[in-house]
């Protein structure tokens, strides 16, 4: 009677157990970038060991400066394709944008309410507030410098701030405000000189960077205009200033070096090197993607088992373009 009964009726999906992958359906995509997801991979463990207080990452914040240059490269790269095929959009731009960082922002803002509610002061509690206003305009890098102590983001005092997080977040938005447009503008009136210009435009923010440093180092960790040339080195690799290596084994050789150095960036007490110093580590990240540009990924990073955490915990890029996750906006 039961299998009469069955007969009119559809077949239920059956869930195949042995199907199951912690690796996205998008990283079957020829466009996919296990290296790039790799890298960011790195970054994020690399804050997250740093802020869980493992000794041994003394230097895993310099993770925010890999991921600037991740950033600059990824988000150029869509820009550039949107430009040139005529679909640049900016209203499209930040749509994308708000739709990627709105629900995760706002989550956490929501249960960081909930947790100051119950364990914060009243005194506390008005900071805190002042914090996440700060947070929900994307300026909360310029409040969080104009109350830093001489230490800035390495003192003490800044354990007690749960929003302390969200500056570099603030730093990367204030450059999208502007580079979009910039970049735009470029391609339209000046697109021979493309390149020059956003060379000249990351040397200015590196001068100024080394400047802040020796006179306004919290400054210098905070403020965008001294953190945008990172970003912009991701830019310049997107718009191919640094040429492709061709050779195999150089590739290969180049690839493995940037790893390294970016790996070993996290252990060592850049904190006590000055702010250039970190940036300089940013610079190994751009070089390590320098070397995987072109239809080409480094086979050492591509196959790294770094690459895995990302694919399980950390969405990838759109399955047609090879565009930041930022930016992915669901069908």
């Amino acid at each position: 009677m039961q299998d009469v009964a069955d007969k009119g009726q559809p077949a239920r999906p059956r869930l195949n157990w042995t199907s199951l992958s912690f690796e996205s359906s998008d990283s079957h995509s020829a466009k996919y970038r296990p290296d790039v997801d790799g890298l960011r991979s790195i970054a994020v463990l690399g804050v997250l060991f740093f802020h869980s207080g493992f000794a041994a990452f003394q230097g895993g914040f310099v993770g925010v400066d890999i991921f600037y240059v991740i950033s600059g490269y990824l988000i150029t790269s869509l820009l550039v394709r949107d430009i040139v095929e005529d679909k640049f959009s900016i209203v499209s731009f930040y749509e994308r944008r708000m739709r990627r960082i709105f629900p995760a922002l706002f989550t956490v803002l929501f249960f960081c309410i909930l947790a100051a509610s119950i364990l914060l002061n009243p005194n506390e509690m008005i900071a805190f507030g002042k914090t996440l206003l700060a947070t929900t305009f994307f300026v909360s890098n310029v409040y969080f410098w104009k109350t830093a102590h001489p230490l800035g983001y390495f003192d003490t005092e800044v354990n007690s701030k749960p929003l302390l997080h969200t500056w570099s977040l603030s730093v990367e938005e204030q450059f999208y405000v502007i580079f979009p447009m910039l970049l735009f503008l470029l391609f339209r009136w000046a697109r021979t000189r493309t390149r020059i210009w956003l060379v000249l435009l990351t040397a200015i923010s590196f001068a100024l960077n080394l400047w802040a440093t020796q006179h306004k180092p919290v400054l210098a960790f905070y403020w965008f205009m001294p953190r945008a040339w990172e970003l912009s080195i991701g830019a310049l690799l997107a718009v191919k200033v640094v040429p492709q290596l061709r050779n195999r084994a150089i590739r290969e050789a180049a690839g493995a070096l940037g790893l390294t150095m970016i790996v070993s960036s996290l252990f060592l007490p850049v904190s006590h090197w000055g702010f250039p110093a970190i940036s300089c580590w940013s610079l190994a990240s751009g070089r390590g993607l320098s070397s995987m540009q072109g239809k080409r990924a480094s086979r050492l990073k591509a196959k790294s088992p770094v690459a895995a955490p990302a694919a399980a915990g950390i969405p990838p890029r759109p399955r047609k373009t090879p565009v930041p996750y930022e930016c992915r906006v669901r069908d």
